[in-house]
């Protein structure tokens, strides 16, 4: 009975949450099957709304001037204008306002470095983008950078840094890949420097995100924590 009920309340949290929440975005990609692909993906969501799709930058930007998005889910390589440039012009017409994913078949490091530096709030290679696209849109609507799990904490640290990001969540926010791993070894009783042993980051780091996951659940101490992650669905209790 009792796991009934945090199955109904849960149920009735993530409605009220997604009722509230409607992310509108925008996909460019000249392969018209990549772009059909990411659209059925997201169609599982219903927090999130494509405005439209286009099949190279000019394209884009024309849309942009007369369709308001929060996202653009933006392909590296495209015809008569590329991502690159189509980057650049967004930053110059909109700023911040305008969210940029940008996808492509190389997400070296040197890549990620280079066009988070010039303005894209996440990079990902194609090869995985669908699985963790949702999570990154989530986590780029709510104002923050979106990594892959192979970007050094180093280099996540300094770009940050250079971006200036600010860690403030908003009531209810999703947590990201690596704050749900934090969350999930926090309910079972591991201390900060024993989870940093397991997923191989610092304990600082690992305290970086026990501080985020607080923030975004609007709680102060550990079990407030735990109520909260069975509640939205993060952590179950053993039977």
């Amino acid at each position: 009975m009792l796991v009934a009920n945090y199955l109904l309340f849960f149920i009735v949290i993530k409605y009220n949450h997604y009722s509230k929440i409607m992310i509108q975005i925008a996909i460019a990609d000249d392969h018209h099957l990549v772009r059909e692909g990411i659209k059925l993906y997201l169609s599982q969501a219903p927090h999130i709304d494509l405005k439209f799709e286009a099949s190279n930058g000019l394209e884009l930007i024309h849309q942009l001037s007369v369709t308001t998005v929060d996202i653009v889910v933006l392909d590296l390589n495209m015809p008569i204008m590329d991502g690159r440039k189509t980057l650049e012009r967004i930053q110059r017409l909109y700023g911040e306002k305008v969210k940029v994913i940008m996808l492509s078949f190389n997400n070296s490091l040197h890549f990620v470095k280079k066009y988070m530096k010039l303005g894209a709030s996440a990079f990902l290679g194609k090869s995985s983008a669908v699985p963790v696209l949702l999570d990154a849109i989530e986590s780029v609507y709510a104002g923050n950078l979106y990594f892959e799990p192979h970007v050094p904490q180093k280099v996540i640290e300094e770009l940050h840094e250079i971006k200036q990001i600010d860690y403030k969540a908003l009531p209810g926010e999703m947590l990201s890949p690596r704050e749900i791993e934090v969350l999930l070894c926090l309910c079972e009783g591991l201390s900060c420097p024993k989870i940093a042993k397991k997923l191989f980051i610092s304990t600082r780091t690992v305290e970086n995100h026990k501080a985020n996951i607080f923030t975004k659940f609007e709680v102060s101490n550990i079990p407030q924590m735990m109520v909260k992650a069975i509640l939205l669905g993060y952590y179950d209790l053993p039977l």
